[in-house]
């Protein structure tokens, strides 16, 4: 069976008290395309930042290539992972 390159496992997050996510989970597999729709604070922009590790303040799991992402380097993760965040104009 094929493994995610990238697996969500019920990942949660509150800020001061607020649910911004809520058991959310995904798995991203090689050649997948994603997109990520919702309205605005819906927790789009969160799960990215939780992904790339900028926001680690949450509950639950992620892991690339079946390796949690605390266990690799921001260097290392940054070099796998980015994203672009929307101009501010």
């Amino acid at each position: 069976m094929k493994q995610p390159v990238i697996e969500i496992v019920n990942l949660s997050l509150k800020i001061s008290s607020k649910s911004i996510l809520d058991s959310v989970s995904l798995q991203i597999f090689d050649g997948d395309y994603l997109s990520i729709i919702g309205p605005n604070g819906a927790g789009k922009t969160t799960l990215l930042k939780c992904l790339m590790r900028i926001n680690s303040s949450y509950d639950g799991q992620i892991r690339f290539q079946n390796k949690s992402i605390e266990k690799i380097s921001q260097k290392k993760l940054a070099q796998l992972i980015s994203y672009v965040p929307q101009a501010n104009g």
